[in-house]
C-alpha cells in the first residue's frame, strides 16, 4: 500500500502505527490524537481517514478516493466540530449516530472525525457512547483532543490513543512492568504470570505508603476540630487519592509497554530511528523480525483493553494477569 504519511515529519512512532494498521487492514474502530499543535493532529487524522476509505478489497489504494477524501469532498467522510460555544449539541450527536447506522455510500468504510472532542461533554457525549463503543460495521472514528486528560474517561477508555508532539513521545521510565513482561515474551513459564502480575502491582503501590503516613498526619492535625461525619468524609476523599495514584502508576507503566510495542511495530516496517526504547533495541528487533506486525498489534490492543479495565476500576490483579495472558498468547502462540 501506497505510504500516505510522507509529509508528515517527527512522528514516526504514530505514523507508522497507523501505517501498519491499514496495510494489515487491522484498523481499531476508535481512535484518539492527542496533541497541541491542531494542525499536526487534522493533518494526520485526514491522511488516516483518507486511506480507511480508498483501501479497497484487495488492499491497494484508490487513488481518487483518497484524493477526494482528502479533499473533505468524499460521501463517506464526515469532518465534525462543535456547532456551539458551550460545546457539541445533543442534536449534531444524534444527528452523527443517525448517519453512522447508515450503509457506506462508495467506500467499505465511514469515518468521523471529531475536532475538539474534549467539548463533547454531558448529555451529548452519552448520546455517542453506544456509538463509539460498538460502532455499526464499517464504522471508525477518530477523536481528536490537545490532551487526554482533557477527554471524558468513559470516550478516553474506549479509544486507542496516540499522541503526537513535536519531539518523539514521553515514555515513563518505570520499566519494571516491561521488564516484566519481556521475560514471559522471551519464555518464563505461564505459571510465573500470577507473581509477575502481583510483582507488578506491588512496585506500582509502592509510592502509597509514604502518601499514607501524610494522610494520616493530616487527620490527626485536625481531629480536634472534626465531627464524626467529617471524618468519614476526609477518610473516603484520602481513600479515592491512593486509588487514583496506584492507578496512574499502573497507566504509566502500560503506556510504557505499548510504546515498546510501537517500537517493535517501526522495526518491523523498518523504521529504525527514533524508537522510544533505545535501552531494549536488541530485543525489539529480534522480536520484530520473528512475528510481523499483525501479532504486535493485537498485543498493542490487549494494552489498550488493560487500560480500560484498570480505568473501570477492575482490580489490578486481574486486570494484569489478564494483560500478561493475552499478550504471552498474541506474542508467543507456539508456547
Amino acid at each position: 500500500m501506497r505510504e500516505v504519511f510522507d509529509d508528515i515529519e517527527g512522528q514516526e512512532q504514530v505514523t507508522a502505527l497507523l501505517q501498519a494498521a491499514l496495510d494489515h487492514s487491522s484498523m481499531s474502530h476508535a481512535y484518539l490524537f492527542v496533541g497541541s499543535q491542531t494542525d499536526l493532529l487534522e493533518a494526520i487524522a485526514e491522511r488516516f481517514a483518507a486511506a480507511c476509505i480508498a483501501c479497497g478489497d484487495d488492499g491497494d489504494l484508490d487513488e481518487s478516493e483518497f484524493d477526494a477524501a482528502l479533499r473533505r469532498s468524499h460521501p463517506d467522510l464526515s469532518v465534525v466540530e462543535p456547532e456551539s460555544s458551550t460545546g457539541y449539541l445533543i442534536e449534531q450527536v444524534r444527528a452523527l449516530v443517525h448517519d453512522a447506522g447508515l450503509a457506506p455510500v462508495r467506500s467499505r468504510h465511514k469515518v468521523y472525525i471529531l475536532q475538539q472532542a474534549d467539548r463533547l461533554q454531558g448529555a451529548a457525549a452519552n448520546a455517542f457512547l453506544k456509538t463509539l463503543e460498538e460502532p455499526p460495521e464499517g464504522v471508525i472514528c477518530i477523536l481528536l483532543a490537545a490532551s487526554e486528560d482533557a477527554l471524558l474517561e468513559t470516550l478516553r477508555s474506549r479509544c486507542q490513543v496516540l499522541t503526537c508532539s513535536q519531539r518523539a513521545e514521553a515514555v515513563p521510565h518505570d520499566y519494571f512492568m516491561l521488564d516484566c513482561l519481556i521475560k514471559l515474551v522471551q519464555g518464563e513459564r505461564t505459571e510465573d504470570l500470577l507473581h509477575s502480575a502481583q510483582d507488578c502491582v506491588e512496585h506500582c503501590s509502592a509510592g502509597l505508603d509514604e502518601l499514607r503516613a501524610q494522610q494520616e498526619e493530616e487527620l490527626q492535625a485536625n481531629a480536634d476540630y472534626l465531627s464524626q461525619g467529617a471524618q468519614r468524609s476526609i477518610e473516603e476523599r484520602q481513600k479515592r487519592e491512593r486509588s487514583l495514584k496506584q492507578r496512574e502508576s499502573l497507566l504509566d507503566s502500560i503506556h510504557c509497554v505499548k510504546s515498546w510495542l510501537r517500537d517493535c511495530v517501526m522495526l518491523a516496517q523498518g523504521y529504525a530511528e527514533n524508537v522510544a526504547c533505545e535501552e531494549y533495541y536488541a530485543v525489539s528487533r529480534k522480536l520484530a523480525g520473528r512475528l510481523g506486525v499483525r501479532p504486535i498489534l493485537e498485543a498493542i490492543q490487549v494494552a489498550d483493553t488493560a487500560c480500560e479495565r484498570i480505568s473501570a476500576n477492575v482490580t489490578p490483579q486481574l486486570a494484569l494477569e489478564a494483560m500478561f495472558f493475552e499478550t504471552k498468547e498474541a506474542l508467543c502462540p507456539e508456547s
